[in-house]
């Protein structure tokens, strides 16, 4: 009987005989058919079939899988970030947006995304209920709770939180505008509370390099005037980085702020000293001039939507040209991006 399990080697030594090795594989297999073994170093994989036992010499992990034993199965796990029986792994689809999470169940609130550049992912801020859902919250403004008043490096790399007012940060904006088409759309409501829309078909930002220029398309909505098209193809400044063009004034301070700012109207280039002084930049309807002189004022942009949020200084409230009711005392900007 011993022979039947065991070969000798030169009288003394004993190995196993593929029978008793087949013995032990259908031990362990018993009452298991249909059920795989993987031994330890996941090279082979050993099946149970109809009390028989079949070694299948070929099994072996992806490249993008590990060798483990976990809740008591060992077997080829795919990596995070891939799917599969281990043996293939295919990379899982990866959010770059909230686009890219966006069901019919999703709802609004802060999740995490990993666009180009960001393989740890970074959490925004995503309106998934309205407006078709899919949006990408960069901007909010609804109190004077946070200070939008900052520096450059604040603006590159984000400030406030997600679910709250906030700016998501430069940087992040350029690498997730920069790796599909992105529409943009700015939610606005008035000192009356009516709210408004704009609707641009594009939207990009260069990187630092070029001071995160801007890039948008076509306007529609209903708030009035395109006021983003002046600042199209202009860079992006602060009070600490000035990059609107005018050696004379800086737009960013003046306005108290930061945004796509460049040199657009003075009023004495073109007026009297009287008319500048008792029509042009003290009326109601020029908050976008910041006064430089009593008889002076400066105009940069035709909407500031990072402007104070309660500007007591003209030209320092947060703007959007000629929209209807109020264009001086906005209450409340939402910006955000979406994949078309």
């Amino acid at each position: 009987m011993l022979d039947y399990f065991v070969i000798r080697v030169n009288n003394d030594t004993l190995v196993p005989s593929p029978s008793f090795v087949k013995y032990i594989l259908l031990s362990l297999f018993e009452n298991q058919n249909g059920e795989s073994f993987i031994n330890s170093d996941c090279t082979r994989r050993s099946n149970c079939s109809n009390n028989q036992v079949t070694l299948e010499e070929n099994y072996q992990c992806s490249d993008d899988a590990t060798c483990d034993e976990r809740n008591g199965i060992r077997r080829c796990y795919c990596n995070d970030g891939y799917e599969g029986d281990g043996v293939e792994c295919t990379r899982e689809m990866i959010p770059k947006d909230c686009k890219d999470l966006l069901t019919d169940d999703t709802r609004d609130g802060v999740y995490t995304v990993y666009p180009d550049n960001w393989p740890n992912g970074i959490q925004v801020y995503c309106e998934m209920e309205s407006n078709g859902g899919g949006w990408t919250v960069f901007q909010r403004r609804s109190s004077a709770a946070v200070p939008f008043y900052r520096g450059w490096s604040e603006y590159e790399n984000g400030f406030g939180n997600p679910s709250e007012d906030h700016w998501l940060g430069n940087k992040y904006i350029h690498d997730i505008t920069n790796q599909k088409t992105y529409e943009l759309r700015i939610d606005l409501r008035n000192s009356g509370s009516t709210p408004y829309y704009a609707l641009y078909s594009s939207f990009s930002i260069s990187d630092n390099s070029d001071k995160y220029r801007l890039s948008i398309g076509s306007y529609s909505g209903d708030a009035g005037k395109d006021a983003m098209s002046f600042s199209n193809n202009k860079q992006f400044s602060t009070k600490d980085q000035d990059y609107d063009g005018w050696s004379s004034y800086d737009c960013a301070e003046g306005h108290r702020g930061a945004w796509w700012f460049a040199k657009q109207y003075r009023c004495r280039d073109h007026n009297s000293s009287s008319y500048c002084r008792t029509y042009y930049c003290p009326h109601s309807n020029y908050c976008e001039a910041f006064p430089i002189a009593s008889d002076d004022c400066v105009h940069c942009a035709d909407a500031h939507l990072n402007a104070e949020y309660d500007g007591s200084t003209r030209g320092t409230n947060i703007f959007w040209e000629d929209i209807s009711g109020d264009d001086c005392g906005l209450r409340f900007t939402e910006m955000k991006i979406r994949p078309v």
